[in-house]
């Protein structure tokens, strides 16, 4: 008895695995044509950062902000009040 319990379990999970995993992969969102901007904010210098979305909207940053080493390459470290990038 125990052992069909256990099948019957593992059917359980593998059918809810592969209806929570499976389905997520067939519809995958296309961001290119939904971007409206992508700004990385690895410059490392200067007042401005490039928009990678194609659709140039160039960022420039106000307020008490500066470059920084990031995790992955350069960052910006905001000052939590002033600090901002205006996107046009």
């Amino acid at each position: 008895m125990k052992v069909r319990i256990s099948r019957i379990a593992l059917i359980c999970i593998g059918l809810i695995f592969m209806g929570l995993v499976l389905p997520s992969q067939s519809f995958a969102f296309d961001y290119g044509k939904h971007l409206a901007g992508l700004w990385k904010f690895d410059e490392g210098s200067g007042k401005k950062t490039k928009d990678d979305s194609g659709n140039k909207l160039t960022g420039e940053l106000e307020g008490d902000c500066k470059w920084v080493d990031g995790k992955f390459g350069k960052a910006i470290e905001f000052d939590g009040e002033t600090g901002f990038v205006a996107i046009p």
